[in-house]
């Protein structure tokens, strides 16, 4: 793992550019294909939610987001760290998704540039 204190840098050609979100539901995982080519999968809502996050993670300044749902299920002392912000209707959904987004300190500027 690269980081600040690991002594050890990235080249200044190399950047990486992710997306993060945060989805929580029940899914089903497991090995699909034939006995040849066996590939790991994961299916149902929340990893389609999550893909469809993970696209407008893309465009904000930390590129994190997840669903107020799942922040809403964690500890209050997580929950201190999320700004909830708008609802909106996620590619390929009927229904609104309210998206949520670090609030910032030390660990976000650092981590994600917050």
């Amino acid at each position: 793992m690269l980081g600040r204190d690991s002594g050890m840098s990235c080249p200044s050609w190399t950047q990486v550019f992710a997306g993060i979100r945060v989805s929580a539901g029940p899914a089903v995982a497991g090995n699909v294909d034939s006995e040849r080519r066996l590939e790991y999968t994961v299916v149902r809502e929340p990893v389609n939610e999550a893909a469809r996050l993970c696209e407008l993670a893309k465009q904000e300044r930390s590129r994190v987001l997840a669903s107020a749902t799942i922040v809403i299920r964690s500890a209050a002392s997580e929950m201190a760290h999320w700004f909830f912000g708008e609802e909106i209707v996620l590619r390929g959904r009927v229904t609104g998704t309210r998206l949520a987004t670090p609030t910032g300190g030390e660990a976000c500027e650092e981590v994600f540039g917050c």
